[in-house]
C-alpha cells in the first residue's frame, strides 16, 4: 500500500506540473527511484550489503540527470532523442581543437562515428578551454563543497528528518548559524543576486 501511494503520489506531482505525458514520465521516474531505494534498505537491513558511498552518488546522479530531461523536452519522442544522444546512441563528438591530436586512434574512432565539432564553442563561455575550466569548476562545487544540508545541519527543527543521516562537516565554521557575520554574508550574496537581474525573469510555474 505504500509503495502505491508513493507512485500515486509522484505521478500526480508530475501532472501538478505541467498537463503532458511528459511531466507524467518525469513523475513516474521519481516514483520509481523512491521505490528502488526503499527496497534497497529494506533488503540491506536483512542483508548487510555495501556497494560503495562512490557508487551510490553516481547512480543517484545519473538517475536526477536522466530524469530531467523528460521535464524539460517537448514531448516524449524528444525526450528519448535526448537521451539516446546522451548515450552516444547517435555518434560521439569530440572537440575539434583535438582533431590530429589523437595518433593512431583517430582513424579508428572516426570509423566508428565519431566526429570532431565545435562542440565547445558557445556564447556563454567562448573557447573550449573556457568551457571545461567552468565545466570542472562546477563539478567540484557540486561534489566538493558542502550542501545545504550540511550548511543548515544546526538549524533545529526543520531537519530532524535528516539527523545521524547527514554527515558533519570537517569546518564547522561553514555550519550556518544566528550571527552578524552570516548576516552580512546573505546580505551580500542577496545584493549580488539583485544586481546580476538583467531582465525580468517570469515565474517558472506561470508558463503550465
Amino acid at each position: 500500500l505504500r509503495n502505491i501511494n508513493i507512485m500515486v503520489t509522484m505521478l500526480i506531482g508530475g501532472l501538478w506540473h505541467g498537463a503532458g505525458w511528459t511531466f507524467v514520465l518525469w513523475g513516474g521516474l521519481h516514483g520509481l527511484f523512491l521505490l528502488t531505494n526503499h527496497a534497497w534498505r529494506g533488503l540491506q537491513k536483512r542483508v548487510p550489503i555495501s556497494i560503495g558511498a562512490f557508487f551510490c552518488w553516481l547512480i543517484t546522479m545519473l538517475a536526477v540527470v536522466a530524469s530531467w530531461v523528460p521535464f524539460r523536452a517537448e514531448s516524449i519522442k524528444g525526450a528519448m532523442q535526448i537521451l539516446g544522444a546522451m548515450i552516444g546512441a547517435n555518434g560521439i563528438s569530440l572537440t575539434v581543437s583535438l582533431e590530429g591530436r589523437l595518433g593512431s586512434i583517430e582513424s579508428w574512432l572516426i570509423s566508428h562515428g565519431m566526429v570532431f565539432e565545435g562542440m565547445f564553442n558557445n556564447e556563454l563561455f567562448g573557447e573550449a578551454k573556457y568551457f571545461i575550466l567552468a565545466l570542472f569548476s562546477l563539478i567540484l562545487i557540486a561534489t566538493i563543497f558542502p550542501n545545504t544540508q550540511q550548511v543548515m545541519n544546526r538549524f533545529r527543527p526543520a531537519f530532524e528528518t535528516y539527523r545521524n543521516e547527514i554527515l558533519p562537516l570537517r569546518y564547522r565554521w561553514l555550519e550556518w548559524r544566528p550571527t552578524k557575520a552570516w548576516g552580512v554574508l546573505i546580505g551580500i550574496i542577496f545584493l549580488l543576486s539583485i544586481v546580476g537581474l538583467s531582465k525580468p525573469s517570469e515565474f517558472l510555474y506561470f508558463q503550465f
